[in-house]
């Protein structure tokens, strides 16, 4: 297992550690993924999550009355499945974030013929969410940042701070598995001073949060893309107001997320 910044991100970049046990997936290929995915074009979320936030009650949960249906909304839209067929294949992509995600992999390849809209609903419907619970609680722990805007540093510290990402697997050459501890690297204080502190005027370059060398997440651009404005609207809800919560984590291999943000205004 490797935690230091500098060991993580050298073994991100070792052209003899793959990222399965059955050997290399063709670095030109992931690039080709990742390209695409930039390409893809998000609904404009902002008036949406806008209206969320105006309607919250008193009392509700962030994570399932809020980030978690707008953003399987999100996946089935950009991936053009209907709304019945995503919450079932939402359960399925939850598997490509545990330690065998082959068979999950599998099951959403059946369904999308694609190995970028498998890609892009997993990031939209499972890490999309899970980012925005880590970033609301984090937030919500240090009231004070909330006075600052949440500008493309700011969210870039509150992906190294808050980043959806626990860890990553690569394989030797014999088979053996190494866990790269994303999580861990960015709270390095080797890497950055004071790195058990949020904030959002910060300039974390080189964070982990999306992985790193030939094989980052193909999902980073659109996760970027929609967590803006689910941010921004939660600054102006809550910035300057005392709200009492409650966070329920849920355990996961790979994926550090919330089961629940219980919030009382």
């Amino acid at each position: 297992m490797l935690t230091r910044y500098v060991e993580v991100v050298a073994a991100l970049r070792d052209p003899q550690l793959t990222i399965s046990a059955g050997g290399h997936l063709d670095e030109a290929s992931h690039r080709e993924l990742r390209e695409s995915a930039r390409a893809l074009k998000l609904p404009d979320a902002a008036e949406h999550w806008a209206a969320r936030f105006a309607e919250l009650p008193p009392q509700c949960d962030l994570i399932g009355d809020v980030a978690e249906p707008m953003c399987l909304e999100l996946a089935a839209e950009v991936t053009g499945l209907p709304m019945p067929g995503a919450r079932k294949l939402s359960q399925v992509a939850r598997g490509l974030f545990e330690a065998e995600p082959e068979a999950a992999a599998v099951e959403l390849m059946r369904h999308f013929q694609s190995a970028l809209r498998v890609q892009a609903f997993a990031a939209l419907c499972h890490t999309l969410p899970a980012f925005l619970g880590n970033a609301w609680q984090a937030l919500l722990e240090h009231p004070a940042e909330m006075e600052r805007p949440i500008s493309p540093d700011a969210m870039e510290e509150l992906l190294r701070f808050a980043g959806p990402s626990t860890a990553v697997f690569r394989y030797g050459a014999g088979g053996e598995r190494i866990t790269l501890r994303l999580a861990d690297a960015n709270r390095d204080p080797g890497t950055f001073p004071e790195a058990d502190r949020l904030k959002l005027d910060r300039r974390p370059a080189g964070h982990l949060a999306f992985g790193a060398g030939p094989h980052s997440c193909v999902g980073a651009p659109l996760v970027r893309q929609a967590a803006q404005p689910a941010i921004t609207q939660f600054v102006e809800k809550f910035a300057g107001r005392t709200v009492a919560f409650q966070a329920e984590p849920r355990e996961g291999m790979t994926l550090r997320s919330l089961r629940s943000l219980l919030i009382r205004i």
